[in-house]
């Protein structure tokens, strides 16, 4: 049996019969609306992506916008069934 896991964007545990993906000390259900851009919401599933304090990003310029952007513009996406 695997230890449980939280998901990094939705706080949700990723059970044994959902596809999770990890990086690091990270894991993230594999469904668009948890393995996605921070900034944009674009889905990173089989993407490159940028990692920062445990929040994906799409590109360069999307890490400067959530850089130089009020913390709080970035709500984190509702959560959802798994």
């Amino acid at each position: 049996m695997r230890n449980s896991v939280v998901c990094t964007t939705c706080g949700r545990i990723i059970t044994a019969d959902s596809p999770g993906l990890s990086h690091g000390e990270y894991h993230w259900h594999a469904c668009p609306h948890c393995f996605c851009c921070h900034c944009c919401y674009g889905n990173l599933i089989n993407q490159q992506f940028l990692l920062k304090d445990g929040r994906l990003f799409c590109s360069t310029k999307c890490r400067h916008v959530y850089d130089t952007s009020p913390k709080n513009a970035f709500p984190r996406p509702n959560p959802h069934a798994h």
